[in-house]
């Protein structure tokens, strides 16, 4: 299980990547794919250290 100091990073690391998903939805082309695989990376990365305690 993350502790409260690694759950805080994760938690701004995904509200980061969500508003950016946000911005980009509304006004750029071509990178929201790219934020939308670092998410997903995000969350894998978090599944495994869960999977591993």
């Amino acid at each position: 299980m993350l502790d409260s100091a690694q759950l805080a990073l994760y938690t701004d690391a995904y509200l980061g990547i969500i508003d950016s998903l946000s911005v980009e939805l509304l006004y750029a082309e071509g990178l929201y794919e790219r934020r939308f695989k670092a998410m997903l990376m995000l969350y894998h990365t978090a599944i495994a250290q869960l999977n591993k305690k």
